[in-house]
């Protein structure tokens, strides 16, 4: 019995694991910075923090690492001439990969955007230039466009805007345009793993009837 309970709370735990959202952060001032993270895990993507310490520079260091990268160039080289001398596929074949992707696709791409929960917490476009008709010209393009993107995405995913979290400002005295926006998307593992199981019941159903396999039936 206390086994039960056991296998019981592990499930628990880990259906609970997959009710919480991954998220990944987008942050755009200066310059572009995106991060994952889940739960109290964060790991930047872009651009990767990578600590110097002096010790990675000694000798032995250095000639590990020459040897490695030499090691690394062989495995490059060997994959190529195994990739030049495996045979091509055929015209046909890649054309019947290529339609079974896009069915899968035609059939689980709605409930792809519908899994994504986007968060705009700021998104400030100020449009300057050295000439005043430019800047209102641009200025107009730009609060058109940021309009239909906050509008393709309210269409096709779950996206909220943060009150006076969106503005497009044009700025006459200025001569430079700048972006500051951060963006938040999150999904949770459980629409990931629904996603995937749909993927392959598409990917089966497809396989099962197509004219290839009846043909081969025959």
């Amino acid at each position: 019995m206390i086994a039960l309970y056991i296998i019981l709370a592990v499930l628990a735990l880990i259906f609970l694991l997959l009710l919480l959202p991954v998220r990944l952060s987008l942050v755009f001032r200066d310059e572009l910075s995106l991060t994952a993270s889940y739960l109290f895990v964060h790991i930047p993507i872009y651009p990767k923090e990578k600590s110097v310490r002096p010790s990675d520079y000694s000798p032995r260091k250095l000639r590990k690492r020459k040897k490695k990268l030499k090691k690394k160039r062989q495995l490059q080289k060997a994959a190529a001439a195994k990739k030049a001398s495996k045979p091509k596929v055929p015209l046909k074949q890649r054309i019947r990969q290529l339609r079974l992707i896009l069915y899968i696709l035609k059939n689980v791409y709605k409930n792809i955007l519908s899994a994504v929960h986007v968060r705009v917490k700021r998104l400030y476009v100020r449009v300057a230039t050295e000439d005043a008709a430019k800047t209102a010209i641009l200025y107009g393009v730009a609060a058109q466009g940021t309009s239909y993107l906050l509008q393709l995405l309210r269409d096709h995913t779950k996206t909220t805007v943060k009150r006076g979290g969106a503005d497009v400002i044009a700025d006459f005295c200025g001569t430079e345009s700048s972006l500051d926006a951060d963006i938040l998307f999150s999904v949770r593992p459980i629409s990931v793993l629904y996603l995937g199981l749909r993927a392959a019941f598409f990917f089966l159903k497809h396989k099962l009837t197509s004219p290839d396999k009846n043909k081969k039936t025959e």
